[in-house]
């Protein structure tokens, strides 16, 4: 008995390990589960906000785009011995409109609200932009005739464009006309031409029916190096480029229509050149070289004009208007500029002369481009030269012409920029003017006293422009 007990529970404990299964041969363990890819989430469309520089709106299919853009500039000037007379100065107020159509047509609307005087318009342009080759702009804008005068007030080195291309060079600033321009893909190169009324700004229409031929071009040899090139030096040197603009016309405006010539004036609003009753008539030939070289910290600018205006004078006796003869006005100018900036991005104003129009469909994302945003700091210092001499066609002018002679007015002038953004600068700027020939003299101390053939300037300004 006892022994079968014993059996008995031997068998019992030997149940639980039969129960188990018999082991399996060995072999790759099972593959792990392999979770699906991660798809990255789309892209976030941003239909309003403040991207790349500019406030937006747009459409969800990128087909409308619209920058609320404009600018004030609020300034003071004052000169030696009042003249300039001290003084408080809203020089600009402007409402202004960018933006897209189509993805294809871009625009720009513009309105000047001076004050005490009506509002009038700056710029109205269309931008058709199938091929960065090619663009065709129409409308009014800055002419594209120097570096001086397409570079946007918003923007310049100084508070004001120079003597020698806002003076002499080409004083109506804007033209109304048609333009091709373009740029390779590496941007290393930029072209401009086209036909324009030649009237200046808000002139319509036509005085005559002939059209003005004006265009500029340059080429930056090391911009079209590989970046970073060993031994090309791109890196530092891809915006250093050597370019000319070309001016071309022939005016017959009847004694009606024709319009004053622009008067020279310096940087701080004194007249130096401003005949009555005179203004473009007969063949009008320029043209321009330019250099622009921002290496490192250091910006240097240069241009050199040359030009011959036909113009004509008109006299107006027993309440009757007619032309008295014909005239010229030739000469030259130039500029050179030198800017250090002691901290901040060089650029933050951009390069000269190259403010197109935006075209932002593919560019909009969120956040801030690095440096624009960023406080700089921009000495500048400029020296400034118009030699123009005016004379009558006539073989015998007239005795005791006041008009004919020669005219020289030379400018040197230190500048500082706080740039607190790209769209927020306090400046100054001191200018000593040195006058000649017949150019007109700032008075004496009281105004009554002897004309001074030199002078100081100062004027300052703070700015906003978006």
């Amino acid at each position: 008995m006892t022994h079968r007990l014993v059996l008995l529970l031997a068998l019992a404990a030997s149940l639980p390990a039969l129960s188990q299964e018999a082991p399996r041969p060995a072999q790759d363990p099972a593959p792990a589960a392999v979770e699906p890819a991660a798809v990255p989430a789309a892209a976030t469309h941003l239909d309003a906000g403040f991207a790349n520089e500019w406030f937006f709106l747009r459409s969800s299919d990128d087909n409308f785009i619209l920058l609320p853009s404009g600018r004030f500039q609020m300034d003071f000037i004052a000169g030696q011995a009042g003249v300039p007379a001290a003084t408080f100065l809203p020089k600009r107020a402007r409402i202004e409109a960018f933006g897209t159509l189509l993805q294809h047509f871009d625009f720009q609307l513009g309105s000047e609200f001076t004050f005490g005087t009506a509002p009038s318009s700056t710029d109205e342009l269309v931008n058709i932009n199938y091929t960065g080759y090619a663009n065709l702009q129409l409308g009014q804008y800055d002419a594209p005739f120097t570096m001086d005068n397409r570079t946007s007030d918003k923007y310049a080195d100084l508070m004001e464009r120079t003597n020698a291309v806002r003076a002499f060079g080409f004083p109506e600033n804007k033209q109304t006309g048609a333009m091709v321009w373009g740029q390779p893909e590496r941007k290393w190169a930029y072209w401009s031409f086209g036909l324009f009324n030649g009237d200046g700004i808000n002139a319509y229409p036509n005085k005559d029916d002939r059209f003005d031929f004006i265009g500029r071009a340059w080429v930056a040899p090391f911009g079209a190096l590989e970046s970073g090139m060993p031994g090309s030096g791109s890196g530092l040197l891809e915006h250093v480029w050597v370019g000319a603009s070309y001016w071309n016309g022939y005016h017959t405006p009847s004694v009606a229509g024709q319009i004053d010539r622009t008067a020279m004036k310096d940087q701080a609003g004194f007249t130096f050149f401003a005949p009555k009753g005179v203004g473009l008539f007969g063949q009008v030939t320029k043209y321009g070289l330019e250099l622009n070289a921002p290496i490192g910290p250091f910006v240097f600018k240069a241009e050199y004009v040359h030009g011959d205006e036909g113009l004509r004078e008109l006299v107006t006796l027993a309440g009757a208007t007619s032309a008295k003869r014909r005239s010229r006005l030739s000469g030259s100018s130039y500029y050179a500029r030198l800017s250090w900036f002691v901290f901040g991005d060089p650029l933050i104003n951009g390069l000269g002369g190259m403010q197109s129009p935006p075209h932002p469909t593919a560019s909009i994302e969120p956040g801030k481009p690095p440096g624009k945003t960023e406080p700089a700091l921009q000495l500048v210092a400029q020296y400034d030269h118009v030699g123009a001499t005016y004379a009558a066609n006539d073989d015998a002018p007239l005795a005791a012409d006041p008009l004919q002679g020669d005219y020289n007015v030379d400018s040197a002038t230190l500048g500082v920029n706080y740039w607190v953004t790209r769209h927020v600068r306090f400046s100054g700027n001191v200018i000593y003017n040195v006058f000649g020939g017949l150019s007109p003299r700032p008075l004496g101390p009281d105004s009554s006293g002897a004309p001074r053939d030199s002078n100081f300037e100062f004027a300052a300004r703070a700015a906003i422009a978006l």
